[in-house]
């Protein structure tokens, strides 16, 4: 099984630390540069100065309050490592008859199979998710013991794409 993560790409500004000359900026990068806070106007941003408002717009003027300026840096920084740490973990699936141990806040992205066996199933708030194909042959589905509940179709049929969240040891097939 190979782990990669899901991209989204910017979605809104992205603390890039202090401004430094040598660095290359994105969109939306935003740094700080005593004692004021810059938003990157374009990709591509390598040394221009950030009083050059053809590439930097102006966010916060810290002239007033730099203390400020900089706690409110360090919280923006704090949310997008928390934000990061609960995007969740993709797991890509080989093979045909797999064996997956579920845990909590990933996604099991699986092929055509001709058998799953969930094995042991980790007790989490964060929903789990496995993505499947049954092919001509409908795949034997093998349902761990961990589980105290499980909703939908516990055999899958042939020919058909099926998805299974399991969330505080119930799941749900569909």
């Amino acid at each position: 099984m190979t782990e990669v993560t899901e991209l989204l790409g910017s979605t809104g500004v992205v603390p890039a630390g202090d401004y430094s000359p040598e660095k290359t900026y994105d969109f939306l990068n935003m740094v700080y540069a005593a004692p004021s806070v810059y938003v990157s106007r374009q990709n591509n941003n390598t040394g221009h100065p950030v009083t050059d408002t053809d590439w930097w717009m102006l966010s916060i003027d810290g002239s007033k309050n730099p203390e400020a300026v900089k706690a409110a840096l360090d919280a923006a920084a704090a949310a997008l490592e928390a934000a990061a740490a609960a995007a969740p973990v993709v797991v890509e699936v080989e093979g045909a008859d797999v064996t997956i141990n579920v845990e909590g806040n990933h996604k099991y992205i699986c092929g055509e199979l001709t058998s799953l066996k969930i094995g042991t199933v980790e007790k989490s708030a964060r929903t789990s998710a496995i993505f499947f194909t049954s092919g001509a042959t409908a795949t034997e589905l093998t349902w761990s013991d961990d589980l105290v509940d499980i909703i939908g179709y516990k055999t899958p049929a042939p020919n058909k794409a099926y998805e299974i969240n399991i969330e505080e040891l119930r799941a749900i097939i569909e």
